[in-house]
């Protein structure tokens, strides 16, 4: 599990395996590692502590079990300087650990990760066009920065393309990100290339892309499912005419 909190607490944790042997607490220290083989068990429990972290200042807590028993395993944090209060566990990403592994309450929320937190890029969720449905898959903002993603949807569910074995369909924010480059290069070859706007970066395309996106009626925007609404291009050319 990987825990982050913000750079005004300090967090410490203490781990409970599931037969209630406990690690107790090991204080926050920079680059501490405690490495602890439990007594009734087969499980080793690796805690690591990283502060401040160079891009943010934030903590980050590592806790790493290896060769856990099956069960519940708890986790309590303890506040040894708390301002704000707030923290969040992320547990590795799908594919490098088993799918029986998972938190028993979960969030939705805060579930967009790396490369799509970095600033200054273009965040998509995808839909199904055919149902006008959010893909399940597609991770939710906001992010921790804090800054509302994704920025927008594009479609993302039975997507037809070229595979390199011929043609078939494709779903996930794969896809939406491919439509939403495609989009975004005709728009800078209307304004760099035909020189209608030499000045066109991410930002500024970014801000286009919202201006021409199609909401629906029943869903405030922005919010950390749809952004600030659905990917239209036809409407973001149709917001740069000359009024």
């Amino acid at each position: 599990m990987y825990m982050w909190n913000n750079p005004s607490d300090r967090l410490s944790v203490s781990v409970k395996s599931p037969t209630g042997e406990v690690l107790a607490k090991i204080p926050a220290k920079n680059k501490t590692k405690i490495e602890s083989k439990l007594i009734l068990e087969k499980s080793t429990v690796i805690v690591e502590y990283f502060f401040p972290i160079e891009q943010s200042g934030d903590q980050l807590t590592m806790i790493r079990i290896l060769d856990p028993t099956p069960g519940i395993w708890r986790l309590t944090v303890f506040g040894d300087i708390l301002l704000e209060g707030n923290f969040h566990v992320w547990l590795p990403a799908t594919g490098l650990i088993s799918p029986n592994i998972h938190f028993i309450e979960s969030s939705p929320n805060y579930t967009i990760t790396l490369p799509a937190t970095s600033i200054g890029g273009l965040v998509l969720g995808a839909y199904n066009a055919a149902t006008n449905s959010l893909l399940v898959s597609s991770s939710w903002g906001p992010t921790r920065l804090p800054a509302m993603s994704p920025d927008l949807v594009a479609p993302g569910v039975n997507v037809s393309g070229l595979f390199p074995y011929g043609y078939g369909n494709m779903s996930g924010t794969s896809v939406s990100s491919a439509i939403t480059t495609g989009a975004a290069a005709l728009v800078l070859q209307w304004g760099i290339k035909k020189q209608n706007d030499p000045l066109l970066n991410t930002f500024r395309l970014r801000t286009f892309f919202i201006n021409g996106a199609i909401r629906d009626p029943y869903i405030i925007y922005p919010n950390p499912e749809y952004g600030f609404g659905k990917l239209n291009l036809l409407n973001t050319f149709n917001t740069l005419k000359p009024i």
